[in-house]
C-alpha cells in the first residue's frame, strides 16, 4: 500500500476551483467592492516640483573649494532638518490650511506634521542642462493643486535661505563673490492628480480576495487530498487494480435536500458577503490605511 502523496493534474485542481467557486467568487466580490468603495472616495493628491541650483564659485579652489554632489547632499540632509522641523512646518499647515481632515478628526499637530513631511522630496539631480552643474529637486503632494503649488514655492524658498547660511570652507563674502543658489524652475501649478492610482488599487483589493478564497478552498479540500476520492486515489494508494466502482446512492429524500442544502449554504454565503462589504469598508475607512498608501 502507498504512503506517497498522489500528486494531482492542474485539470483536477480546476476541478475542485469549480467545485468550490463561490468560495472563491464571494470574497473576490466583498473585498474587491468594499476596497473600491474605499479607494474612489479618497481625494485627489497633486504634486508640485521646483528645481534649485548651487551655482558654483568663480573664484580658485584654493579660494572656495568646488561645490561636489556628496558636499550638496551632506548640506541638504542638514538643511532638511531645519526646513521640516516642526515649528516650520506647523505654519504652513495654518496658513493653508492643510490637513483640515486630520485636525478636524482631532488628530494630533506631531502627527499632521509627520504626515506632511512624507509629503516632501528633495532629491540631488543630475541635469543635461549646461548651465546647471548642482541642483536639487524639491517637490510637495498636497490635496489642492493651487495650494501644492504654493506650499512647494514657500519650502523652496526655506531651503534657498537656509543654504545661503551654510558656508564651507569660505567666509560667506568670498562665497557669494563667485557662487550663488537659485531658483530656475518655479514650483509648477499640477494639472492632474498623481494619485491615488484607483483603478490599480482596486484591482489589488479583487486580486486578495482571489487569494484568500484560494486559501478558503484550500483549508476545506487540503484533508480530502489525502484520502481516497477517485478511482485514481484507490489505484495509487492500494496499489491494486480497480475492478469496478459504484456511484453514490442516495435515497429519494436525500437526493431533494442535498441541492436544497447547496442553496441554502450559498444563500448564507451571499448574504453573508453582503454584509461584509460595507463592514469592511467601514473599517478601511477608520484606519485609513488608503489615505496613507496613497500618499
Amino acid at each position: 500500500m502507498s504512503t506517497e502523496f498522489r500528486q494531482r493534474k492542474m485539470s483536477e485542481y480546476a476541478r475542485i476551483a469549480l467545485k468550490r467557486k463561490w468560495m472563491i467568487i464571494l470574497p473576490t466580490l466583498a473585498i474587491g467592492l468594499a476596497i473600491g468603495f474605499v479607494v474612489f472616495r479618497l481625494p485627489d493628491i497633486y504634486e508640485s516640483s521646483t528645481l534649485i541650483v548651487v551655482k558654483p564659485s568663480t573664484l580658485p579652489n584654493s579660494v572656495v573649494p568646488m561645490i561636489t554632489e556628496e558636499t550638496l547632499t551632506r548640506e541638504l540632509a542638514s538643511i532638511s532638518q531645519v526646513v521640516t522641523s516642526g515649528s516650520s512646518l506647523q505654519p504652513l499647515v495654518e496658513k493653508y490650511d492643510l490637513y483640515k481632515e486630520e485636525r478636524r478628526r482631532g488628530e494630533a499637530m506631531e502627527v499632521i506634521i509627520d504626515e506632511m513631511r512624507k509629503g516632501i522630496k528633495v532629491a540631488v539631480i543630475n541635469t543635461s542642462r549646461n548651465d546647471i552643474t548642482n541642483a536639487f529637486n524639491i517637490t510637495y503632494r498636497g490635496r489642492d493643486p493651487k495650494t501644492t503649488q504654493a506650499v512647494a514655492a514657500e519650502l523652496a524658498s526655506k531651503y534657498v535661505d537656509q543654504k545661503q547660511k551654510i558656508v564651507v570652507g569660505a567666509d560667506a563674502a568670498k562665497e557669494q563673490q563667485g557662487g550663488g543658489i537659485q531658483v530656475v524652475d518655479p514650483a509648477n501649478l499640477p494639472e492632474k492628480p498623481v494619485a491615488p492610482k484607483r483603478l490599480v488599487l482596486t484591482a489589488g483589493g479583487f486580486g486578495v480576495g482571489i487569494a484568500l478564497g484560494m486559501l478558503l478552498v484550500l483549508f476545506v479540500e487540503v484533508r480530502r487530498l489525502f484520502t481516497i476520492q477517485t478511482i485514481e486515489d484507490a489505484k495509487h494508494y492500494t496499489t491494486l487494480p480497480v475492478l469496478a466502482s459504484i456511484p453514490e446512492l442516495m435515497t429519494p429524500a436525500e437526493a431533494l435536500a442535498m441541492p436544497r442544502r447547496k442553496n441554502l449554504a450559498l444563500a448564507a454565503g451571499v448574504a453573508a458577503s453582503v454584509v461584509a462589504v460595507p463592514m469592511l469598508a467601514f473599517v478601511l475607512t477608520m484606519t485609513h490605511v488608503f489615505e496613507r498608501i496613497a500618499q
